[in-house]
């Protein structure tokens, strides 16, 4: 895999020019270019892979594919006890049970884990199938996606949010989601009372100041969704081609919505980080035709096995003028998102 990648990367700009790029739908999602790979029959585990998560939503992936890409959603053996994750399930479960009935007035009472699959973004997204039950009533089965999130800003350094909660869907019927609100600070621990390490400070200050572009240097503390750092001088490196193409392809789609001729120059800082494919920051510097080079910035999703039918696809979240100062500046997306 790791291979189709990078050959697929350094394809990118000479046969793909972003002139030839069109996508008619108003919204952000485009099919990244072909490559060689594409044609070939996807690997059986991969296929099985985003077979179950179409059908189950990322919450019923029973096996971890031998193909290795970012973003991958695994499962946990919530059999095993000494399971690292143990507790993250446990308490991030009960959480978004007492979350819902905060909102609902309820007393919904968490039983057990039954099943549950983990990804990284930005922390530990979990997908948790479990058992709950009313005081008076029968048991039964629920679905919560929780993300147990580091490192969010320095004066909160992780945060819980509850994205999803609901009945567990029954022969593909569509329930009601239940989450209501999502935010909330996770709980306190041993550890928040302890001084931050000086380099994952450091991380969160750029990340708080410069929204993730700005990151200069991967930190030590290790943890999932960190953003990294991204040599745009070592023209070797291998996000090179996928720093241009993305770049670019966020021009185009910016000048097809606007109906303007601004135009992609070069790649000033960039920074990624993992979700479910590679997620850029790129600063980059860009013209119109009879206009002064300004610096901009967008942020844009490379993403892999969206589904069968789609193995990856382009996603650009963000489109603005880099602000200056802390100024706040119009996000020129469009409604992308």
């Amino acid at each position: 895999m790791a291979t189709e990648v990078a050959d697929a990367g350094k394809q990118l700009v000479e046969e793909h020019p972003i002139a030839e790029v069109n996508n008619n739908e108003d919204n952000t999602e485009a099919p990244a270019p072909e490559s060689e790979s594409d044609d070939e029959a996807m690997e059986p585990d991969l296929e099985r892979y985003c077979k179950q998560l179409k059908e189950t939503e990322g919450y019923g992936i029973t096996e971890e594919p031998k193909t290795e890409f970012f973003g991958r959603i695994m499962p946990i053996d919530v059999n095993d006890k000494d399971d690292f994750f143990q507790d993250y399930l446990v308490y991030c479960a009960k959480y978004a049970v007492s979350l819902y009935n905060e909102k609902k007035g309820v007393q919904l009472q968490f039983v057990r884990v039954l099943q549950a699959t983990y990804g990284s973004r930005s922390g530990f997204l979990f997908f948790i199938t479990f058992v709950g039950k009313y005081p008076e009533g029968e048991e039964k089965v629920y679905q919560t996606r929780v993300l147990y999130q580091y490192c969010e800003a320095v004066d909160s350094p992780h945060a819980v949010l509850v994205y999803q909660f609901r009945e567990k869907p029954e022969n593909g019927k569509q329930v009601e989601d239940l989450s209501y609100n999502t935010e909330a600070p996770a709980p306190e621990s041993e550890s928040d009372d302890e001084a931050m390490e000086p380099d994952l400070e450091r991380y969160c200050k750029q990340l708080k100041e410069t929204e993730g572009y700005g990151i200069t240097e991967e930190p030590k503390t290790e943890f999932f969704g960190r953003i990294m750092p991204i040599d745009v001088n070592d023209k070797d490196n291998f996000f090179q081609d996928y720093l241009v193409y993305c770049a670019k392809y966020a021009v185009s789609l910016y000048n097809e919505k606007k109906g303007v001729q601004l135009q992609f120059f070069r790649v000033l800082q960039a920074t990624y980080g993992s979700r479910s494919g590679f997620l850029f920051f790129i600063t980059f510097v860009g013209k119109y035709p009879e206009g002064e080079e300004k610096v901009y910035q967008t942020r844009v999703l490379y993403q892999y096995c969206v589904g069968v039918e789609i193995p990856h696809a382009v996603l650009v979240y963000q489109f603005r003028e880099k602000p200056e100062n802390g100024k706040q500046v119009e996000d020129l997306s469009c409604m992308y998102i």
